[in-house]
């Protein structure tokens, strides 16, 4: 079956496609998720959520869904992802720890000799 987006839900359909636009949050939304993340149980859902995972590294915008994720099922609250950033960044120096695990996975390059190199034959 082929769905056009002009075309209405049918009856049996038991959810509608989710909407591709996310409205950016107000300045009161705004406000109102950086005073519950000042509280202690948002304190408590956030920085367990970032010890499972650690919104640094290539993936650091994955761990973040994962972190936003965890605290709405903690708190039953869903944040904008900005609102995690702003605690995030005023909490740690997110650029410094990026610096830390990128040079952690920075891997020497070094030069071996392939098999076609070397004039005895492989397992002597």
């Amino acid at each position: 079956m082929t769905v056009s987006p002009s075309s209405k839900a049918s009856p049996h359909l038991k959810y509608s496609l989710p909407s591709t636009s996310i409205p950016p949050p107000s300045p009161q939304t705004k406000s109102a998720e950086a005073d519950f993340l000042a509280t202690v149980e948002g304190e408590i859902s956030f920085f367990r959520s970032i010890m499972r995972a650690r919104p640094v590294g290539l993936h650091h915008h994955f761990h973040i869904l994962d972190i936003q994720n965890a605290i709405k099922k903690d708190t039953g609250r869903l944040l904008h992802v900005e609102s995690i950033w702003q605690k995030l960044q005023s909490c740690y120096d997110l650029d410094a720890l990026d610096a830390i695990v990128s040079a952690m996975y920075t891997v020497p390059i070094r030069h071996h000799r392939c098999s076609s190199d070397t004039s005895q034959p492989l397992g002597t």
